[in-house]
This record gives C-alpha cells, structure tokens and sequence, in this order.
C-alpha cells in the first residue's frame, strides 16, 4: 500500500494502512495459520471501527494479494456474522493482484512445483477436515454474484502473475460486469505499479475520483 499513498494524499484522503492477525509484530490468531481471510475479515472489521470514532464517514477498501482475498471476504461475511458491521459505508473496493481464487492458487503452485493433480487435490481434501478450509466459500470467483453490483471495484492483475493467477481476476471480472477491470501486460504479483507506474496511478486516481466527486477533494 505504501507505493500508492502519494496518489492518495493527492486526493485528500486520509489512510489507515493496516496489517492482520500473525502479521510480524502482531497477535497469533489461536492457530497460528493464516485463513486466507477467515478470521482476518475482522481485522479489516477493527480498523473500520477504530477510524469511525475519529470521524470518518465512509470507506474505500484497498488490498493486494492475500489483503484482496481479507476484503472480500469482509464483504461478504461481515453483515451475516457482525452486528455492528460497517460494510454499508464501503463506498469504492481497490484490489491489486488479489487472491481471489485459493484453490487457484494452491493448484498453480503445485504445478510449478510439479506436484500432481491429484495429490494437490487430495491435500485440499485433507485441509478440508483437519484444518476447516471452506475452499467454497474461499473462491470469490464463483461468490462473485453475492457481492453489491453497485459497489464500485477496481481491479488490477499482472498477466505473468506466478502466485495468484491472472484468470482468477479474468473470471472475476466476467461474472461481475461492474467492476474496472485493468491488465497490466508483463507484470509479476504485485507488480502492476513497478511495470507501469504512471499508468498504475492515473487509474487509481481517476477512478477514485469519479466514484467519491468532492469526497476526494
């Protein structure tokens, strides 16, 4: 998040850079692994109450890699499981690279290492029952018509992405017309900002402005 924070200040908006359970530095969650956003959504549900008490109104969500795969996930567990959720005042989501497909993942590393399909799959079989991977509720892909049509998104993919693949984002994009899509030609995981820079920026900045007006101003 660091790389696009100028273009942020630019708009006048203020940011909250966050990190999540078993991050360095941070509290394990009770089994020390990472759930690919389950539990982390409600560490995004945190930041959003601690920046409401100082005042903000509203929200736009920005995560790459994993952080993509956290913030949809809040999107759509938060209003069944929390109350108090602030999911309604999520005005525009940006995902860099996200993770949007575990399964996708999890198959595109076992090929490059390679590792057979069918041992890939029975591994997720196992995951499935000793450690309650919910691989459905995981692939945003196949989730994509139980997210808001009206909520802005913009989405951004390397094409040579060897860590989340790109036809994640392709299906993605697909099956919610909606959303902005942006592939960057060439571009590693994470790397859509290092293989174009200016391009990165002007398409934030633009399509932050058109959806927040004066908000960003």
């Amino acid at each position: 998040m660091l790389r696009i924070l100028p273009t942020l200040h630019d708009l006048d908006l203020p940011v909250l850079a966050i990190t999540y359970r078993n991050d360095e530095g941070t509290l394990p969650s009770e089994s020390g692994r990472y759930g690919w956003g389950y539990p982390e959504w409600r560490d995004v549900q945190a930041a959003l109450e601690f920046a409401d008490l100082r005042g903000a109104d509203d929200f736009v969500l920005m995560g790459s890699s994993m952080g993509g795969a956290i913030t949809a996930t809040y999107l759509n567990e938060a209003h069944l499981e929390a109350e108090d959720h602030l999911v309604d005042r999520v005005r525009a989501v940006v995902w860099d690279s996200p993770g949007l497909d575990l399964e996708a993942v999890v198959d595109s590393a076992a090929a490059d290492q390679g590792v057979p399909g069918f041992i890939s799959a029975a591994a997720q079989a196992i995951s499935r029952v000793r450690f309650d991977v919910d691989w459905n509720a995981l692939d945003q892909v196949e989730r994509a018509a139980e997210f808001d049509p009206t909520l802005p998104i913009l989405l951004m993919h390397g094409t040579l992405d060897d860590t989340v693949p790109v036809e994640s984002s392709d299906g993605f994009a697909a099956a919610l017309p909606t959303v902005r899509y942006e592939r960057f030609d060439g571009a590693d995981h994470m790397y859509p900002w290092n293989t174009d820079p200016a391009r990165y920026e002007a398409v934030v900045e633009e399509f932050l402005g058109s959806v927040l007006g004066d908000a960003s101003g």
